[in-house]
């Protein structure tokens, strides 16, 4: 079977999804796919992220008798978001996540002492493939990385890229209506698929 990390199942309603940990599904074994996060209701309309949403897919180690193998390979799929059954768009952003301070006061007999602390912040990954549905969707990437195909459905759907972030993957649009916005950031494509018109990507600073 398939690995999955956050189910929506048809006839559950969440509109909204903000992630600031982790979303991850890994799926050991020759089959099977690994989906992170898995929206079947089609109801989703706004996804943030600001940590990480991870699927992978690993080949066995050990056969079904026990034994050993260096050759076995995994032919399932990892995907970090499928919200293909949307059908009223998707907005996906991926975010700075908020830093957060704490200070800390120790008082003694005499003086009070403090001690100041700021969170650490990481940097937010989507690792696997995202397919969109056929709404008019948007993927805003604002900072972190992106690595895994990206596939847009039918729509007048918008690809967005600053803040030093980097996508890296396989680039589809089943219409052609694919905008493609690259400020202060990286978009590099692992396939030579004709998806856009020169008219629809721009590159510019921001």
């Amino acid at each position: 079977g398939d690995a999955r990390g956050l189910v929506v199942n048809a006839g559950a309603n969440l509109a909204n999804l903000t992630n600031s940990g982790n979303i991850t599904a890994t799926r050991s074994g020759e089959t099977g796919d690994a989906i992170a996060v898995l929206d079947t209701s089609g109801t989703l309309k706004t996804i943030t992220n600001s940590g990480a949403i991870i699927a992978q897919v690993a080949a066995p180690t050990v056969k079904a008798d026990g034994t050993t193998t260096t050759t076995a390979k995994a032919t399932g799929a990892a995907v970090a978001l499928d919200l293909s059954a949307s059908t009223g768009g998707v907005t996906l952003t991926q975010a700075a996540p908020v830093s957060t301070t704490v200070t800390t006061t120790y008082p003694s007999t005499d003086t009070v002492t403090t001690a100041t602390s700021t969170s650490t912040t990481v940097t937010p990954t989507i690792v696997g493939a995202i397919r969109f549905g056929s709404g008019a969707d948007t993927f805003d990437v604002q900072t972190g990385n992106v690595v895994g195909d990206l596939s847009f459905g039918a729509g007048a759907d918008t690809l967005n890229i600053g803040g030093s972030a980097v996508v890296l993957g396989a680039l589809r649009d089943s219409n052609g209506q694919l905008a493609i916005n690259v400020g202060k950031g990286s978009l590099g494509l692992t396939n030579a698929e004709t998806i856009i018109s020169p008219t629809t990507a721009r590159l510019m600073k921001r």
